[in-house]
Protein backbone atom coordinates (compact mmCIF):
# COMPACT_ATOMS: atom_id res chain seq x y z
CA UNK A 1 0.00 0.00 0.00
CA UNK A 2 1.38 3.59 -0.96
CA UNK A 3 2.20 5.66 2.00
CA UNK A 4 2.36 9.61 1.82
CA UNK A 5 5.60 10.30 3.59
CA UNK A 6 9.00 12.26 2.45
CA UNK A 7 10.89 9.45 1.26
CA UNK A 8 13.97 10.65 3.16
CA UNK A 9 12.14 11.41 6.32
CA UNK A 10 10.81 8.04 6.19
CA UNK A 11 14.56 6.48 5.84
CA UNK A 12 15.56 8.50 8.97
CA UNK A 13 12.33 7.18 10.73
CA UNK A 14 13.43 3.73 10.00
CA UNK A 15 16.84 4.10 11.35
CA UNK A 16 15.87 5.84 14.52
CA UNK A 17 13.33 3.28 15.59
CA UNK A 18 15.48 0.74 14.93
CA UNK A 19 18.33 2.28 16.81
CA UNK A 20 15.74 2.77 19.78
CA UNK A 21 14.73 -1.00 20.00
CA UNK A 22 11.00 0.16 19.18
CA UNK A 23 11.11 -2.09 15.87
CA UNK A 24 13.26 -4.76 14.77
CA UNK A 25 15.68 -4.46 11.20
CA UNK A 26 13.11 -6.71 9.26
CA UNK A 27 10.00 -4.77 9.79
CA UNK A 28 11.75 -1.71 8.20
CA UNK A 29 13.23 -4.17 5.05
CA UNK A 30 12.17 -2.50 1.63
CA UNK A 31 10.14 -5.24 0.59
CA UNK A 32 7.95 -4.62 4.05
CA UNK A 33 8.34 -0.53 4.90
CA UNK A 34 5.25 0.09 2.05
CA UNK A 35 3.11 -1.83 4.64
CA UNK A 36 3.47 -0.30 7.68
CA UNK A 37 1.48 2.33 9.03
CA UNK A 38 3.74 5.10 10.99
CA UNK A 39 1.85 6.19 14.02
CA UNK A 40 2.82 9.80 15.88
CA UNK A 41 1.66 10.45 19.37
CA UNK A 42 1.76 13.87 20.05
CA UNK A 43 2.42 15.24 23.47
CA UNK A 44 -0.26 15.75 25.73
CA UNK A 45 -1.40 19.45 26.28
CA UNK A 46 -1.71 20.03 30.05
CA UNK A 47 -4.54 21.62 31.48
CA UNK A 48 -5.38 20.03 34.41
CA UNK A 49 -1.93 21.47 36.61
CA UNK A 50 -0.01 18.33 36.03
CA UNK A 51 3.43 18.37 36.26
CA UNK A 52 5.61 18.38 33.12
CA UNK A 53 6.63 14.82 34.41
CA UNK A 54 3.33 13.54 34.72
CA UNK A 55 1.77 15.03 31.40
CA UNK A 56 4.77 13.44 29.37
CA UNK A 57 4.14 9.76 31.25
CA UNK A 58 0.55 10.03 30.11
CA UNK A 59 1.41 10.22 26.79
CA UNK A 60 3.91 7.30 27.39
CA UNK A 61 1.31 5.49 28.46
CA UNK A 62 -1.22 5.96 25.58
CA UNK A 63 1.96 5.69 23.08
CA UNK A 64 2.86 1.70 25.26
CA UNK A 65 -1.36 1.06 25.09
CA UNK A 66 -1.34 1.62 20.85
CA UNK A 67 1.72 -0.48 20.66
CA UNK A 68 -0.24 -3.14 22.75
CA UNK A 69 -3.51 -3.25 20.77
CA UNK A 70 -2.48 -2.25 17.30
CA UNK A 71 -1.12 -5.27 14.73
CA UNK A 72 3.02 -4.93 15.29
CA UNK A 73 3.02 -6.43 11.14
CA UNK A 74 1.37 -3.35 10.03
CA UNK A 75 1.80 -0.26 12.91
CA UNK A 76 4.83 1.37 14.52
CA UNK A 77 4.94 3.56 16.56
CA UNK A 78 7.23 6.57 16.95
CA UNK A 79 9.04 7.31 20.70
CA UNK A 80 9.14 10.73 21.52
CA UNK A 81 12.79 11.28 20.84
CA UNK A 82 12.25 10.00 17.17
CA UNK A 83 9.51 12.56 17.23
CA UNK A 84 11.98 15.45 18.69
CA UNK A 85 14.91 14.81 16.33
CA UNK A 86 13.04 14.49 13.25
CA UNK A 87 11.30 18.17 13.89
CA UNK A 88 12.69 21.36 12.45
CA UNK A 89 15.24 23.26 14.21
CA UNK A 90 12.45 25.83 16.66
CA UNK A 91 9.64 23.89 16.40
CA UNK A 92 7.34 24.26 19.62
CA UNK A 93 4.66 21.36 20.27
CA UNK A 94 3.07 23.58 22.50
CA UNK A 95 2.24 26.20 19.94
CA UNK A 96 -0.03 23.50 17.83
CA UNK A 97 -3.35 24.21 19.30
CA UNK A 98 -5.51 22.64 16.44
CA UNK A 99 -6.46 20.01 14.13
CA UNK A 100 -4.55 21.62 11.09
CA UNK A 101 -1.46 22.07 12.78
CA UNK A 102 -1.36 18.74 14.50
CA UNK A 103 -1.49 17.07 10.95
CA UNK A 104 0.90 19.40 9.26
CA UNK A 105 3.07 17.94 12.21
CA UNK A 106 2.58 14.86 11.12
CA UNK A 107 3.26 15.00 7.47
CA UNK A 108 6.56 16.82 8.52
CA UNK A 109 7.28 13.78 10.96
CA UNK A 110 6.37 11.01 7.59
CA UNK A 111 3.78 9.94 10.01
CA UNK A 112 0.62 7.87 8.04
CA UNK A 113 -1.81 8.63 11.57
CA UNK A 114 -1.29 11.57 14.14
CA UNK A 115 -2.60 10.73 17.42
CA UNK A 116 -2.96 14.02 20.22
CA UNK A 117 -5.16 15.14 23.02
CA UNK A 118 -5.42 16.89 25.95
CA UNK A 119 -6.04 16.89 29.76
CA UNK A 120 -8.70 18.79 31.31
CA UNK A 121 -9.60 19.61 35.00
CA UNK A 122 -13.64 19.35 34.72
CA UNK A 123 -16.63 19.33 37.46
CA UNK A 124 -13.77 17.92 39.84
CA UNK A 125 -12.23 15.35 37.37
CA UNK A 126 -9.45 15.04 35.39
CA UNK A 127 -10.69 13.79 31.65
CA UNK A 128 -8.52 13.03 28.92
CA UNK A 129 -9.37 13.21 25.43
CA UNK A 130 -7.62 11.94 22.74
CA UNK A 131 -7.99 12.16 18.95
CA UNK A 132 -6.68 10.37 16.01
CA UNK A 133 -6.34 11.99 12.05
CA UNK A 134 -5.21 10.71 8.98
CA UNK A 135 -2.24 12.68 8.11
CA UNK A 136 -2.59 12.24 4.23
CA UNK A 137 -6.29 12.97 3.61
CA UNK A 138 -6.51 14.99 6.72
CA UNK A 139 -9.73 13.02 7.65
CA UNK A 140 -10.58 12.76 11.39
CA UNK A 141 -10.79 9.34 12.55
CA UNK A 142 -12.24 9.61 15.89
CA UNK A 143 -11.72 10.89 19.10
CA UNK A 144 -11.82 8.70 22.73
CA UNK A 145 -12.19 10.14 26.49
CA UNK A 146 -12.05 8.98 29.83
CA UNK A 147 -11.90 10.40 33.22
CA UNK A 148 -10.56 9.76 36.84
CA UNK A 149 -10.67 11.97 40.36
CA UNK A 150 -7.03 11.32 40.69
CA UNK A 151 -3.87 10.68 38.47
CA UNK A 152 -4.02 6.95 39.16
CA UNK A 153 -7.38 6.89 38.17
CA UNK A 154 -6.57 8.34 35.37
CA UNK A 155 -4.01 6.25 34.75
CA UNK A 156 -6.00 3.46 35.09
CA UNK A 157 -8.57 4.34 32.22
CA UNK A 158 -5.27 5.13 29.40
CA UNK A 159 -5.39 1.48 28.19
CA UNK A 160 -8.71 0.90 28.01
CA UNK A 161 -9.43 4.87 26.00
CA UNK A 162 -6.38 4.07 24.10
CA UNK A 163 -8.14 0.25 22.85
CA UNK A 164 -11.07 2.21 21.75
CA UNK A 165 -9.32 4.70 19.53
CA UNK A 166 -6.70 1.66 17.72
CA UNK A 167 -9.62 -0.05 16.95
CA UNK A 168 -10.79 3.12 15.06
CA UNK A 169 -7.31 3.35 13.67
CA UNK A 170 -6.83 0.09 12.53
CA UNK A 171 -10.69 0.48 11.04
CA UNK A 172 -9.68 3.09 9.46
CA UNK A 173 -6.17 2.02 7.91
CA UNK A 174 -8.45 -0.74 5.92
CA UNK A 175 -10.14 1.69 4.07
CA UNK A 176 -8.03 4.61 3.56
CA UNK A 177 -7.47 5.93 0.04
CA UNK A 178 -3.63 6.95 -0.25
CA UNK A 179 -2.87 10.06 -2.26
CA UNK A 180 -6.28 11.56 -2.00
CA UNK A 181 -6.79 14.83 0.00
CA UNK A 182 -10.14 14.87 0.95
CA UNK A 183 -12.22 13.57 3.85
CA UNK A 184 -12.82 9.55 3.87
CA UNK A 185 -14.47 9.23 6.96
CA UNK A 186 -15.99 11.07 9.91
CA UNK A 187 -16.19 14.50 10.20
CA UNK A 188 -13.97 16.68 8.57
CA UNK A 189 -11.46 19.25 10.13
CA UNK A 190 -13.77 21.94 12.15
CA UNK A 191 -11.17 24.61 12.26
CA UNK A 192 -10.86 24.56 8.45
CA UNK A 193 -14.34 24.00 7.25
CA UNK A 194 -14.56 21.31 5.00
CA UNK A 195 -10.94 22.09 3.41
CA UNK A 196 -8.72 20.03 3.35
CA UNK A 197 -4.28 20.52 2.88
CA UNK A 198 -3.05 19.25 0.11
CA UNK A 199 -0.16 17.28 0.63
CA UNK A 200 2.58 19.39 -0.76
CA UNK A 201 0.81 22.92 -0.72
CA UNK A 202 -1.74 23.73 -3.05
CA UNK A 203 0.34 25.79 -5.58
CA UNK A 204 -0.11 25.07 -9.03
CA UNK A 205 3.07 24.53 -11.13
CA UNK A 206 3.87 27.50 -13.89
CA UNK A 207 2.88 26.99 -17.13
CA UNK A 208 5.32 28.35 -19.41
CA UNK A 209 7.81 31.06 -19.25
CA UNK A 210 7.83 34.42 -21.33
CA UNK A 211 10.25 37.13 -22.13
CA UNK A 212 9.28 40.74 -23.16
CA UNK A 213 10.45 42.89 -25.60
CA UNK A 214 13.39 44.13 -23.40
CA UNK A 215 14.05 40.61 -22.54
CA UNK A 216 12.42 40.77 -19.19
CA UNK A 217 12.00 37.41 -18.51
CA UNK A 218 8.65 35.98 -17.05
CA UNK A 219 6.79 32.71 -15.64
CA UNK A 220 3.43 32.33 -16.21
CA UNK A 221 1.60 31.28 -12.54
CA UNK A 222 -1.55 29.55 -12.92
CA UNK A 223 -4.36 30.90 -10.19
CA UNK A 224 -4.84 28.36 -7.49
CA UNK A 225 -4.99 28.26 -3.84
CA UNK A 226 -2.54 28.37 -0.36
CA UNK A 227 -2.15 28.51 2.80
CA UNK A 228 -1.01 32.49 3.54
CA UNK A 229 0.87 33.64 6.92
CA UNK A 230 2.74 30.80 8.97
CA UNK A 231 1.90 28.08 11.66
CA UNK A 232 2.36 28.59 14.68
CA UNK A 233 5.34 26.32 15.50
CA UNK A 234 7.56 27.83 12.77
CA UNK A 235 10.58 29.04 14.05
CA UNK A 236 11.22 32.89 14.32
CA UNK A 237 7.09 33.41 13.37
CA UNK A 238 5.63 37.17 13.98
CA UNK A 239 2.28 37.50 15.63
CA UNK A 240 1.06 39.29 12.32
CA UNK A 241 1.25 36.56 10.08
CA UNK A 242 -1.69 34.10 11.49
CA UNK A 243 -2.38 31.63 8.63
CA UNK A 244 -5.04 31.45 6.35
CA UNK A 245 -6.61 30.16 3.35
CA UNK A 246 -6.02 32.83 0.20
CA UNK A 247 -7.47 31.95 -3.23
CA UNK A 248 -5.76 33.42 -6.00
CA UNK A 249 -8.74 33.77 -9.21
CA UNK A 250 -6.41 35.08 -11.79
CA UNK A 251 -3.50 33.47 -13.12
CA UNK A 252 -0.43 36.00 -13.70
CA UNK A 253 3.08 36.62 -15.26
CA UNK A 254 5.68 37.43 -12.87
CA UNK A 255 9.29 38.36 -13.45
CA UNK A 256 11.73 35.53 -12.66
CA UNK A 257 14.07 38.32 -11.37
CA UNK A 258 13.78 41.72 -9.17
CA UNK A 259 13.81 44.73 -11.70
CA UNK A 260 17.80 45.25 -12.54
CA UNK A 261 19.64 48.70 -13.18
CA UNK A 262 19.90 47.99 -16.64
CA UNK A 263 16.52 47.51 -17.74
CA UNK A 264 15.74 50.52 -15.15
CA UNK A 265 17.60 53.12 -16.93
CA UNK A 266 16.88 51.89 -20.30
CA UNK A 267 13.02 52.99 -19.00
CA UNK A 268 13.91 55.84 -16.06
CA UNK A 269 16.94 57.02 -17.80
CA UNK A 270 18.17 57.60 -14.33
CA UNK A 271 20.28 54.96 -11.84
CA UNK A 272 19.48 56.21 -8.07
CA UNK A 273 21.01 52.81 -6.67
CA UNK A 274 23.67 52.83 -4.18
CA UNK A 275 25.47 49.21 -5.27
CA UNK A 276 25.76 50.00 -8.70
CA UNK A 277 25.79 47.29 -11.19
CA UNK A 278 23.91 46.92 -14.35
CA UNK A 279 22.64 43.11 -13.40
CA UNK A 280 22.33 43.86 -10.12
CA UNK A 281 18.23 44.77 -8.63
CA UNK A 282 17.93 48.21 -8.93
CA UNK A 283 17.32 49.66 -4.98
CA UNK A 284 17.01 53.22 -2.85
CA UNK A 285 13.48 54.03 -4.96
CA UNK A 286 10.26 55.09 -3.39
CA UNK A 287 7.03 53.07 -3.84
CA UNK A 288 5.68 55.94 -6.37
CA UNK A 289 8.73 55.69 -8.28
CA UNK A 290 7.87 52.32 -9.11
CA UNK A 291 4.26 53.06 -10.03
CA UNK A 292 6.06 55.16 -12.86
CA UNK A 293 8.33 52.68 -14.15
CA UNK A 294 5.66 50.34 -14.40
CA UNK A 295 3.39 52.49 -16.53
CA UNK A 296 6.31 53.67 -18.80
CA UNK A 297 7.48 49.99 -19.39
CA UNK A 298 3.55 49.21 -20.40
CA UNK A 299 3.47 52.06 -22.59
CA UNK A 300 6.90 50.78 -24.10
CA UNK A 301 5.47 47.86 -25.40
CA UNK A 302 1.84 48.99 -25.97
CA UNK A 303 0.06 47.84 -23.38
CA UNK A 304 -2.42 49.80 -20.82
CA UNK A 305 -1.12 51.04 -18.29
CA UNK A 306 -2.25 49.78 -14.71
CA UNK A 307 -2.24 52.14 -12.66
CA UNK A 308 -3.79 56.22 -12.51
CA UNK A 309 -4.12 59.01 -9.98
CA UNK A 310 -7.23 60.21 -8.82
CA UNK A 311 -6.87 63.22 -6.21
CA UNK A 312 -3.60 62.41 -5.87
CA UNK A 313 -3.96 58.86 -4.95
CA UNK A 314 -2.37 56.05 -6.97
CA UNK A 315 -5.39 53.28 -8.12
CA UNK A 316 -4.81 50.38 -9.67
CA UNK A 317 -7.02 49.66 -13.60
CA UNK A 318 -7.60 45.71 -12.32
CA UNK A 319 -8.72 45.40 -16.34
CA UNK A 320 -5.44 46.66 -17.73
CA UNK A 321 -2.87 44.22 -18.88
CA UNK A 322 -0.07 46.18 -17.91
CA UNK A 323 2.83 46.05 -16.06
CA UNK A 324 2.76 46.57 -11.88
CA UNK A 325 3.03 45.24 -8.29
CA UNK A 326 2.49 42.23 -7.14
CA UNK A 327 -0.27 42.05 -4.58
CA UNK A 328 0.71 40.32 -0.79
CA UNK A 329 -0.67 37.71 -2.25
CA UNK A 330 0.83 37.09 -5.45
CA UNK A 331 4.20 37.81 -4.09
CA UNK A 332 3.83 35.06 -1.12
CA UNK A 333 2.24 32.56 -3.70
CA UNK A 334 5.02 33.38 -6.40
CA UNK A 335 7.58 32.62 -3.68
CA UNK A 336 6.12 29.72 -2.01
CA UNK A 337 5.86 27.74 -5.31
CA UNK A 338 3.88 25.18 -3.60
CA UNK A 339 6.10 24.85 0.11
CA UNK A 340 4.87 25.70 3.36
CA UNK A 341 8.02 25.41 4.73
CA UNK A 342 10.29 28.64 6.31
CA UNK A 343 11.38 28.84 3.15
CA UNK A 344 10.83 28.14 -0.39
CA UNK A 345 13.20 25.16 -0.26
CA UNK A 346 13.03 24.15 3.30
CA UNK A 347 13.45 24.87 6.58
CA UNK A 348 16.78 25.40 7.81
CA UNK A 349 19.41 28.30 7.71
CA UNK A 350 21.37 26.46 4.82
CA UNK A 351 18.43 25.82 2.35
CA UNK A 352 18.05 29.78 2.36
CA UNK A 353 21.97 30.46 1.86
CA UNK A 354 21.30 28.57 -1.73
CA UNK A 355 18.76 30.67 -2.46
CA UNK A 356 19.18 34.07 -1.27
CA UNK A 357 22.12 36.92 -0.34
CA UNK A 358 21.31 37.69 3.21
CA UNK A 359 23.64 39.24 6.18
CA UNK A 360 25.03 35.97 7.20
CA UNK A 361 26.19 35.64 3.17
CA UNK A 362 26.34 38.99 1.51
CA UNK A 363 29.46 40.78 2.66
CA UNK A 364 26.83 43.79 3.33
CA UNK A 365 26.19 44.74 -0.18
CA UNK A 366 23.46 43.86 -3.24
CA UNK A 367 24.67 40.75 -5.96
CA UNK A 368 23.74 40.28 -9.27
CA UNK A 369 20.16 38.84 -9.50
CA UNK A 370 19.53 35.01 -10.63
CA UNK A 371 23.40 34.60 -8.83
CA UNK A 372 21.07 32.30 -6.52
CA UNK A 373 19.41 29.17 -7.49
CA UNK A 374 15.71 29.62 -8.12
CA UNK A 375 12.79 28.47 -6.62
CA UNK A 376 10.65 25.49 -7.80
CA UNK A 377 8.47 27.76 -10.31
CA UNK A 378 11.76 29.61 -11.31
CA UNK A 379 11.60 32.92 -9.55
CA UNK A 380 15.22 34.16 -8.23
CA UNK A 381 15.85 36.30 -5.14
CA UNK A 382 11.98 36.10 -3.89
CA UNK A 383 14.43 35.58 -0.71
CA UNK A 384 16.95 38.29 0.30
CA UNK A 385 19.67 40.30 -2.07
CA UNK A 386 16.53 43.27 -1.91
CA UNK A 387 12.99 43.93 -0.06
CA UNK A 388 9.80 44.44 -2.70
CA UNK A 389 8.06 46.26 -2.68
CA UNK A 390 3.79 45.13 -2.95
CA UNK A 391 0.92 46.76 -3.95
CA UNK A 392 -1.24 46.59 -0.63
CA UNK A 393 -1.42 49.34 2.04
CA UNK A 394 0.26 46.98 5.34
CA UNK A 395 -2.45 45.95 7.77
CA UNK A 396 -3.71 42.81 9.90
CA UNK A 397 -5.04 39.70 7.76
CA UNK A 398 -8.48 40.09 8.56
CA UNK A 399 -10.14 36.58 7.78
CA UNK A 400 -9.49 33.06 7.45
CA UNK A 401 -10.65 32.46 4.14
CA UNK A 402 -9.78 35.43 1.40
CA UNK A 403 -10.55 35.45 -2.44
CA UNK A 404 -8.00 37.86 -4.09
CA UNK A 405 -6.65 39.66 -1.19
CA UNK A 406 -5.73 43.26 -2.01
CA UNK A 407 -5.43 44.59 1.45
CA UNK A 408 -7.27 47.82 3.01
CA UNK A 409 -7.99 51.40 0.86
CA UNK A 410 -5.89 53.60 2.64
CA UNK A 411 -2.77 53.25 5.37
CA UNK A 412 0.65 54.30 6.21
CA UNK A 413 2.82 51.83 4.83
CA UNK A 414 2.92 49.57 2.20
CA UNK A 415 3.82 45.95 2.41
CA UNK A 416 7.13 45.38 1.29
CA UNK A 417 8.33 41.18 1.66
CA UNK A 418 11.29 38.86 1.27
CA UNK A 419 13.96 40.37 3.33
CA UNK A 420 17.63 41.89 1.70
CA UNK A 421 21.42 41.21 1.97
CA UNK A 422 21.35 43.38 5.18
CA UNK A 423 18.53 41.02 6.81
CA UNK A 424 18.84 37.54 9.04
CA UNK A 425 17.28 34.76 8.25
CA UNK A 426 14.09 35.67 10.16
CA UNK A 427 13.49 38.08 7.95
CA UNK A 428 13.49 36.54 4.64
CA UNK A 429 10.90 33.69 5.23
CA UNK A 430 8.25 33.46 3.20
CA UNK A 431 5.55 34.42 5.61
CA UNK A 432 7.47 37.32 6.90
CA UNK A 433 4.73 40.51 6.38
CA UNK A 434 6.77 43.91 6.78
CA UNK A 435 6.48 47.66 5.26
CA UNK A 436 7.95 50.48 4.66
CA UNK A 437 6.66 54.27 3.91
CA UNK A 438 5.33 55.12 0.71
CA UNK A 439 8.59 57.58 0.40
CA UNK A 440 11.47 55.59 1.90
CA UNK A 441 14.07 55.50 -0.32
CA UNK A 442 17.03 52.98 0.97
CA UNK A 443 19.74 50.35 -0.14
CA UNK A 444 17.73 47.15 1.09
CA UNK A 445 14.73 47.70 -1.20
CA UNK A 446 13.46 47.11 -4.64
CA UNK A 447 11.06 45.29 -6.91
CA UNK A 448 9.87 42.99 -9.07
CA UNK A 449 6.38 43.54 -11.42
CA UNK A 450 3.45 41.27 -12.79
CA UNK A 451 0.88 41.56 -15.35
CA UNK A 452 -2.38 40.15 -14.90
CA UNK A 453 -2.91 36.90 -17.80
CA UNK A 454 -6.38 38.47 -19.18
CA UNK A 455 -9.23 35.64 -19.96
Amino acid sequence: MKRFSYSSIAGKIAAILVSAGLIGVMTVLPSMAAATRIISVLDLRNNAGLSAAESAYLTDLVRDALARKLPLDYFTIMTRESILELLPEGTRLSDCLDASCEVEIGRILGADYVVSGEVLEFAGEQRLILKAHHCLSAAFVGSESAAGISLKELEGAVSGTTQLLAERINKHSGTSLQGVAAPLEGKPITSLDDWFIKPEGLGVPIRSSYDNDLGLAMVHIEAGEFLMGSPRYEKDREPDEDRHQVTLTRSYLMSTTEINQELWFSIMATNPSHFEGGNRPVENIAFDECIEFCNQLSRSEGLTPAYGRRGGEVFWNRESNGYRLPTEAEWEYACRAGSQKRFANGDRESDLYELSWCRNNSTGRTHDVASKAPNNWGLYDMHGNVWEWCWNWSAEYLTRFAVDPEGPRRGSSRVIRGGSWDNSTKACRSANHNGAKPGFHGAILGFRVVRTVMQ
